[in-house]
């Protein structure tokens, strides 16, 4: 079994070797480094580190494989959409390596969230969709994957996959799961062709927008932690605001959904669009939960592993709520 990805990054040599192509990666653009590389986080599938320089604080990112694109994604989305996107400071694509100016701090840290900040967030979104819409090529010529297509055959993959697991799997569906989710396969072909038949488009989508992944410039503000990105219908780009603004009593969801669908200029989704969204999203965040499960420590297992399964069981509950 290969090394967890975390136990890897958080060894001496894997720290030695990535500091000194940050530190080569520096020289190359002309920044000194004035401290050593330090680790801040590891998580099952990144790891974050910081590095003074004489051009202020440097972030270092290296993401597991399945999201090593990132690096080299984040060049093309500031070269597309620069108003939206801090552009790197360098990129080693080779090894998936990605440093950036510290932005300060997120959105979410900067106090209260209100509905107007999650107008902001999603028609910022929304723009850098509309800017990347011919895009397609480059974008998935960065390793990002196209989530697009074959719905329905990875839909059957993830199902085979996590109920073929070992009984004490915490990503194990168990017999009752893995039979009702099959009975709900004719549901995500049918949420497929809806989507295909809808005015929203394939598009890139942040994968993980909320207001901790984005920081205000101006008036208005920059996305980061882009390494959930994927092509996709353009509006699964909604679900994760949708799930926040929900838990949310003090925030209104419906003049969000309008600011996303006015920046596209197209109208609002019907229900049984956004029914369908939801049931293709479930599918395709799976995807990203199923790419990480061969990564972890029993321990990343016990905490992280149980939303491969949680999110696949959302094609249930929202083909059941028609």
């Amino acid at each position: 079994m290969a090394t967890p990805f975390s136990e890897r990054v958080s060894s001496p040599e894997w720290l030695a070797a990535t500091e000194g192509r940050v530190l080569r990666m520096l020289r190359e653009v002309g920044v000194r480094a004035t401290g050593p590389l330090e680790r801040r986080r590891v998580r099952p599938w990144s790891t974050q580190l910081t590095i003074t320089t004489d051009a202020g604080l440097v972030w270092c990112k290296q993401n597991h494989l399945p999201m090593a694109f990132e690096a080299h994604m984040q060049e093309v989305l500031a070269q597309h959409a620069p108003g939206s996107v801090q552009a790197p400071l360098a990129v080693d694509a080779a090894h998936g390596l990605l440093l950036t100016i510290d932005h300060g701090p997120s959105v979410a840290e900067r106090g209260t969230v209100t509905t107007d900040v999650w107008i902001g967030l999603v028609s910022e979104a929304a723009h850098v969709q509309h800017s990347l819409v011919q895009q397609r090529g480059e974008l998935l010529g960065t390793g990002m994957p196209d989530r697009s297509i074959r719905v329905d055959e990875r839909f059957d993959e993830l199902v085979d996959l996590l109920a073929g697991l070992p009984k004490s799997h915490a990503a194990r569906l168990d017999e009752v799961e893995a039979s009702r989710l099959r009975a709900a396969r004719r549901a995500v072909a049918d949420a497929v062709d809806v989507l295909a038949d809808s005015p929203y488009p394939a598009a890139w989508n942040h994968g993980d927008l909320h207001p901790g992944n984005a920081y205000p410039d101006g008036d208005g503000y920059r996305l980061f932690d882009l390494a959930d990105g994927q092509w996709a219908n353009a509006l699964e780009v909604l679900a994760v605001p949708h799930d926040w603004i929900d838990r949310r009593p003090d925030l209104s969801w419906e003049p969000v959904l309008d600011a996303w669908a006015a920046a596209w200029g197209l109208r609002r989704p019907t229900a049984e669009e956004w029914r369908a969204m939801r049931i293709v999203h479930a599918v395709n965040r799976t995807c990203t939960w199923a790419d990480v499960l061969g990564t972890m420590t029993d321990a990343e297992l016990h905490r992280w592993a149980h939303h491969a399964p949680d999110e696949l069981l959302g094609v249930l509950r929202h083909t059941e709520r028609a």
